[in-house]
């Protein structure tokens, strides 16, 4: 059996390696070995918008409207989707995000998050778990993309 892809969305540039991908219909997020985490859609077939790391970006999920990324030195990086979406730039530093957290030393390959944890790891073998209703800035971030009933909605990886 022959597969055929049904969406192919072409590099805008140099060919480079892609680390990860992840799909929250019908937005993909592409990271990539040039410090880029890609925002594309698969309908449009375009990339609608480009956050720029510090290192290379080792994987992504999004959550209640939030992305959060992973680099190569150990950043763990949380963007607000929306306000993304909206800027007027096509690329966006890290800068602009809404937190950068500074706990690993090493690149991050793996991102897990659920409705009150997210749980990291990275290259030198350590493992972090954060309890969301316990940390006054990630009870913050994600309260602020709660739903009208007041639960967290699951995981949109």
């Amino acid at each position: 059996m022959n597969m055929v892809p049904i969406r192919c969305i072409e590099e805008m540039k140099a060919t480079n390696i892609v680390w990860d991908i992840t799909l929250s219909y019908p937005l993909t997020l592409v990271c990539r070995d040039d410090e880029k985490l890609d925002i594309c859609n698969i309908e449009e077939r375009s990339c609608l918008k480009r956050l720029v790391h510090e290192f290379k970006v080792l994987n992504a999920v999004i959550r209640d409207g939030i992305i959060i990324s992973g680099c190569l030195h150990g950043l763990l990086v949380f963007w607000d989707l929306s306000a993304v979406l909206a800027s007027n730039d096509f690329e966006i530093t890290y800068e602009s995000s809404l937190l950068i957290l500074r706990e690993h030393s090493a690149g991050i390959p793996d991102i897990y998050i659920d409705k009150d944890t997210i749980i990291t790891d990275d290259y030198d073998g350590v493992v972090c778990i954060r309890k969301i209703s316990l940390s006054s800035s990630l009870r913050s971030i994600f309260s602020q993309k709660q739903d009208t009933s007041g639960k967290i909605s699951p995981t949109e990886e």
